[in-house]
């Protein structure tokens, strides 16, 4: 991706431009290329384009300066697999434009999940982007970039972010849940051990979420270094019984004041049984009475 900028006195101009590409290489004679790109004139519905043309520049132009501009907050910590972060969108705007912006990602590193667009709401100067990254996200320094459109003298007026970079890492840790069981109205417990992958700084603190109704945890703190996780689980007369395989964990540091959360321990499972029923009442079963024997008359 290419990021332009105009200097504030560059004449208002447009041409079309060549763009080439050299590999990053030492070999003599790297490779290098330019564009080739196609341009959709006419469709014919679902048949298909009817006509398109192939070109080898791109336009470039420069017009009057626009009443807004955006910027990415540069962030202050990683995106780790299975992890969350919020991303802050900053509006610049001119005295007077007050409308909606609406920002789209115009590059996404594959594994990175997000809206298809946020607005920054009238009036407003910034919003946040929800970033979460699945569980083989590319793990290295992306570039990422924006786009902002709005209205603009009855016209769609674009404008782009500078490249910002975002570091892909892998989770901070991952873990496993042997199969934890217990009795409807009797506690138990789930243990969670653990694989650091990754340093985070200080202590995290790490829900057990995906129990079952009528039962629930407390919340516990991991360091870098904790081995093992014990939540104590109690569970109502009332909770429903089954095999439960829904338990996960979800951790959340703070990291360069940047607030974090990652997943992990997915799919942990959670037996609640019945009580057992109680014994059978044995009713007494009367046995055939004996006849008492007539006393015997007295001798005189």
């Amino acid at each position: 991706m290419y990021s332009f900028e105009a200097a504030a006195d560059a004449p208002i101009a447009g041409k079309l431009a060549d763009v080439t590409g050299t590999l990053k290489t030492e070999a003599k004679n790297p490779l290098s290329g330019g564009i080739w790109q196609n341009y959709d004139l006419v469709q014919r519905g679902n048949n298909g384009v009817y006509y398109r043309t192939w070109v080898d520049q791109i336009a470039v132009t420069v017009i009057e300066e626009l009443p807004f501009k955006i910027r990415i907050e540069a962030p202050k910590a990683p995106l780790v697999r299975d992890g969350t972060q919020r991303i802050k969108i900053i509006a610049e705007r001119k005295e007077g434009f007050n409308s909606a912006i609406n920002v789209r990602m115009l590059t996404r590193p594959p594994g990175l999940n997000c809206p298809s667009s946020i607005s920054i709401p009238a009036g407003k100067n910034e919003a946040i982007y929800n970033f979460s990254a699945n569980g083989s996200a590319e793990i290295k320094l992306h570039q990422i970039a924006m786009l902002g459109t709005c209205g603009v003298k009855g016209g769609t007026a674009y404008v782009s972010t500078q490249l910002t970079p975002l570091e892909f890492k892998e989770q901070f840790t991952s873990g496993a849940m042997p199969v934890a069981k217990t009795t409807q109205g009797y506690p138990t417990e789930v243990k969670v051990n653990l694989t650091q992958k990754v340093d985070f700084p200080g202590t995290a603190k790490v829900e057990l979420l995906g129990l079952p109704p009528g039962s629930k945890t407390t919340t516990v703190e991991m360091t870098k270094d904790t081995k093992q996780l014990t939540f104590p689980i109690t569970t109502e007369l009332n909770a429903r019984t089954g095999l439960h395989r829904t338990l996960f964990c979800r951790l959340t540091v703070s990291y360069n004041g940047t607030t974090l959360t990652q997943n992990f321990g997915g799919r942990g499972t959670l037996r609640v049984d019945p009580p057992p029923p109680p014994p059978a009442v044995r009713k007494p079963v009367a046995k055939e009475i004996s006849k008492i024997p007539e006393p015997k008359p007295e001798k005189k």
